[in-house]
């Protein structure tokens, strides 16, 4: 039982840094399609064929704004999941229904996220590496946290069992 707890905890360390680095994949891979992306629905070619009583800089300026911010709240949340994750797997914090309602809300993302890309390529709009590569990304980092979601319960279920049984838990890095 020690060992399975021991297994479960290194997964929470490893795959909450995975939920972490996904945060700031998602981060870059936002900031370089505001710049980069010339298609027809890039938010550039969006705002430029939208009539606006601001001026373009100042409509540009907003959405930009709206959308880094969008992007650093979901940073934030995923850095505190993953760092709450890494906690979890190092002995340091107990498992609390609040890091699982957490890590589902940001399974449900990730998840849409999967799902809008799948529906993308179905409707003919693959039409770039960049889209696979975003898919496998989404994949990646949906089963990424729906693993750190399971470590977690069984990290929460062995312990209970252990100090139950009257042993001390495992603490990894120690």
């Amino acid at each position: 039982m020690q060992t399975e707890l021991r297994k479960h905890q290194h997964t929470l360390i490893v795959y909450g840094t995975g939920t972490i680095l996904f945060g700031l994949w998602s981060m870059a891979k936002s900031a370089v399609l505001l710049i980069l992306d010339d298609s027809e629905n890039s938010i550039a070619n969006i705002i430029a064929e939208s009539p606006s009583e601001l001026g373009r800089g100042t409509t540009i300026a907003i959405v930009v704004a709206v959308v880094a911010i969008i992007y650093i709240v979901d940073l934030i949340f995923r850095w505190l999941v993953g760092n709450s994750a890494r906690k979890i797997g190092m002995g340091k914090k107990k498992l609390s229904p609040g890091f699982i309602i957490a890590a589902m809300y940001i399974y449900l993302v990730d998840g849409l996220e999967f799902v809008s890309g799948v529906v993308e390529i179905i409707r003919g709009g693959f039409d770039s590496i960049d889209n696979l590569l975003t898919l496998l990304v989404d994949i990646t980092s949906f089963v990424t946290v729906g693993e750190m979601v399971f470590a977690a319960i069984m990290v929460g279920k062995l312990t209970n069992e252990i100090s139950q049984r009257g042993k001390a838990p495992a603490e990894v890095g120690k």
